[in-house]
């Protein structure tokens, strides 16, 4: 088996709703910008999307780091 590193910029990827389909911006602590995002975080384990369903964050965020690598899901 083998395995391939990658380094990954990973902003934001707990701020936008995978689940809404927010756009991943590259947040920027030295260059703060105002971002909408449709979904919010709550305490440390769950992420409230816009119609108010609750989702383990760290599994939000996780599919938020793929969408950024361009993985892509087939339905």
């Amino acid at each position: 088996m083998n395995f391939c590193k990658k380094e990954q910029e990973e902003s934001c990827t707990s701020k936008s709703s995978f689940w809404d389909g927010d756009e991943l911006p590259v947040c920027n602590a030295n260059k703060p910008a105002t971002y909408q995002f449709s979904g919010r975080r709550l305490q440390h384990e769950w992420y409230q999307n816009k119609e108010g369903h609750l989702i383990n964050a760290n599994a939000q965020g996780a599919a938020n780091i793929g969408r950024k690598i361009g993985l892509t899901v087939d339905s």
